[in-house]
């Protein structure tokens, strides 16, 4: 997500993931992203919990992200 996005926008963004999940039903999500703060913010915005620090277990500069609904 860009800097210059707004939190009314974020909203109407979170509200439409809310409402897909709703209708698709997932059971779980999993992204992987750059160790930033800018993403991290987002993951948590968006309702992931961190997982770990790395890609492959070691110090490499990625995050893995997950979200379960069930």
């Amino acid at each position: 997500m860009p800097e210059g996005v707004g939190f009314k926008h974020a909203r109407a963004l979170k509200r439409f993931l809310d409402d897909a999940t709703l209708e698709l039903k997932p059971k779980a999500c999993i992204t992987y992203s750059v160790d930033c703060d800018m993403l991290n913010r987002w993951h948590k915005f968006f309702g992931f919990k961190q997982q770990r620090k790395s890609l492959l277990g070691i110090a490499d500069g990625f995050n893995k992200w997950l979200i379960k609904w069930a």
